[in-house]
């Protein structure tokens, strides 16, 4: 398989899962390079993942659940009025979307979430390569903390629907027996 064509599975496998997360707050992209530019889609991702609200400014808060979690970082501020909208910037100029996508990337470095070479303007940008990391980076650590909080809680997670297409991308179906 040649790069280009490695690129375009991993384009197409990666657009499918965010996809699969981005329904729960009813959005789509078709795109993952041009959807993800201005940031809002993936503040949602990371919202319906985290299950945390992103704000403007920096908060902690610690889930009980999770003794052994960092604390998670609110995102978050004043503007409380642009209700699911969150900390979105809402203007469509450059600076704006620059805005949003750190806003994203300051929330994943807050939860530990090693970024490396990933700035904000890669991702406004629609670099193909540090988008595709970007995303994996997330899948990789809500996979790892899904794990851990099976592990601590001693619970079993849902029933993997799509086991073969976990394993085009590289993770495992983790089912705690009961």
């Amino acid at each position: 398989m040649t790069t280009n064509e490695r690129d375009r599975v991993q384009k197409k496998t990666f657009t499918k899962w965010v996809n699969k997360h981005l329904i729960k707050v009813r959005k789509h992209i078709t795109d993952l390079y041009e959807d993800l530019r201005d940031g809002h889609n993936l503040i949602s991702l990371l919202e319906v993942l985290s299950g945390v609200t992103l704000h403007k400014g920096v908060s902690t808060l610690r889930r009980p659940s999770m003794s052994r979690a960092p604390p998670l970082i609110l995102m978050g501020g004043e503007d409380e009025e642009d209700g699911a909208q969150g900390p979105r910037e809402k203007g469509r100029m450059r600076f704006h979307r620059l805005q949003n996508v750190q806003i994203a990337l300051d929330f994943l470095k807050q939860r530990q979430v090693k970024l490396v070479n990933i700035r904000n303007d890669d991702i406004t940008d629609g670099n193909p390569k540090l988008t595709l990391g970007l995303i994996w980076t997330i899948i990789l650590h809500f996979q790892d903390e899904r794990t851990e909080i099976a592990d601590s809680s001693r619970q079993a997670l849902p029933a993997c629907k799509a086991p073969n297409q976990l394993k085009a991308i590289g993770l495992v179906c983790v089912c705690a027996e009961l």
